[in-house]
């Protein structure tokens, strides 16, 4: 539904959608995105070391960490591991899109 909504924009593009880590590395390697939109909740994922692998080899790409709950530890974490920005699952569309906007805009 995410890609679904990204691709609507004409300012936005979703360049992969994936459901694991196998892909994960390969593809962000290839297509440099602007914009890394990640579930903290993925199971069976260390995802701050997705994070900082990330942001140590892809400095200027904005990392959006999307996660269920408010968990002030979890989102302190997933900042500390290089996040731009945490955003919560029960974000809306809009806010959302508005949102990744936002860190883009910042980061330029």
């Amino acid at each position: 539904m995410l890609e679904m909504l990204i691709d609507s924009e004409e300012d936005m593009d979703c360049l992969g959608v994936h459901t694991g880590v196998s892909k994960f590395i390969p593809q962000l390697s290839s297509v440099h995105p602007d914009v890394l939109l990640i579930d903290a909740d993925m199971k069976g994922v260390a995802v701050s070391s997705l994070i900082r692998f990330a942001r140590v080899h892809y400095p200027e790409m904005c990392i959006v960490a999307q996660l269920s709950g408010d968990d002030n530890k979890r989102v302190q974490a997933l900042l500390q591991a290089g996040a731009s920005k945490c955003i919560f699952k029960r974000t809306t569309a809009e806010q959302m899109l508005e949102l990744i906007r936002e860190v883009v805009r910042e980061r330029r």
